[in-house]
């Protein structure tokens, strides 16, 4: 599946002492994708930080993220993908790529 992505939400998912962050992707037509983060996991916060933290401010003012609460903070100025591609996993879909500042000739969610 691939959706023209017009927006993300984030939300907080804090059980067992565990901070999972939860980030769903907003189709133009209504379609959500979702996918999660675990910030008590250094390799998972790796992963948050390479695909949204560098890109704060277009990539003029990276960011790294230590702490759920921080990404919650800055959620107004996380850039979301133009495109999120997505596969089909048993029950569910798994995010596979999140494509940013594309170039080509494909209409972005925000253009007419």
């Amino acid at each position: 599946m691939v959706i023209r992505c017009a927006g993300i939400t984030l939300n907080a998912n804090d059980r067992n002492n565990t901070s999972k962050l939860k980030i769903t992707y907003h189709a133009e037509d209504g379609e959500e994708l979702c996918e999660s983060f675990d910030f008590s996991k250094p390799a998972q916060r790796k992963v948050f930080n390479k695909l949204f933290g560098r890109r704060l401010a277009n990539g003029q003012a990276p960011q790294e993220f230590s702490r759920l609460d921080e990404v919650l903070a800055m959620q107004a100025v996380l850039p979301a993908p133009d495109f999120v591609i997505a596969r089909k996993k048993k029950h569910y879909w798994q995010v596979q790529e999140r494509i940013f500042d594309y170039q080509g000739s494909y209409r972005k969610a925000y253009e007419a």
